[in-house]
């Protein structure tokens, strides 16, 4: 049975990757956080709520600080957090992840544009940090990055002041999108959706508020 309709049915499920314009739209999220003091602008806050951060491994179900790490699967080019928490005050922050396959190793551009101001781990090390407030615009960022062949980790925390929140996140090369990649919300492994249950309640885990209970 149709348990969760943002995938389709049945255990022959493809495995996810970006849209054709390569933004990436299969997403791990935890928020939101209410609870920031932002050091200067739209800088996001400087607590460590992960523990540490840039080591943070996150999988479907976690729960930090009474929050619980979602699924959020797009086919658009952006992600609109200020769509799914509406009403929540602000400022405000949120936490994404997703874990990215690459066949090969190669030398690529991260293009981000957040609205506002956001912190971008890749594999683990801290890449950026922007304190701007402002609109998120497709691309208005590129940072050159390591796509290690296998998997690899993006993880953005976006921080929003008021208005609108978003993200766009895709990997160019050159002016030219990168697709050939699988989308995970499983540290280092593939994901096959097929309408998997693990709290039994009836709702599809990448429906579920609370996946695991």
């Amino acid at each position: 049975s149709d348990n969760c309709p943002r995938i389709s049915n049945g255990p022959w499920s493809t495995a996810p990757t970006p849209n054709a314009e390569g933004f990436l739209g299969t997403w791990l999220i935890l928020a939101p956080f209410t609870d920031v003091v932002s050091p200067y602008d739209c800088m996001p806050d400087v607590a460590e709520r992960l523990g540490n951060d840039a080591a943070a491994t996150p999988a479907l179900g976690d729960t930090v600080d009474g929050l619980v790490w979602q699924a959020r699967i797009e086919s658009g080019n952006q992600m609109l957090f200020h769509d799914w928490y509406y009403g929540v005050t602000t400022p405000r922050e949120v936490y994404v992840v997703s874990y990215i396959y690459s066949l090969t190793e190669r030398s690529v551009d991260l293009a981000i544009g957040q609205d506002d101001g956001s912190r971008i781990w890749f594999n683990h090390e801290l890449l950026a940090e922007d304190a701007l407030c402002q609109g998120a615009i497709a691309d208005a960022d590129l940072y050159p990055v390591t796509l290690m062949s296998g998997w690899n980790t993006l993880q953005v925390l976006v921080h929003d002041r008021g208005g609108n929140w978003a993200l766009y996140a895709r990997f160019k090369d050159g002016a030219t999108p990168i697709t050939d990649l699988d989308l995970s919300l499983v540290p280092g492994q593939s994901q096959i959706f097929d309408q998997s249950d693990e709290d039994g309640d009836g709702v599809g885990d990448v429906c579920d508020e609370t996946p695991a209970g």
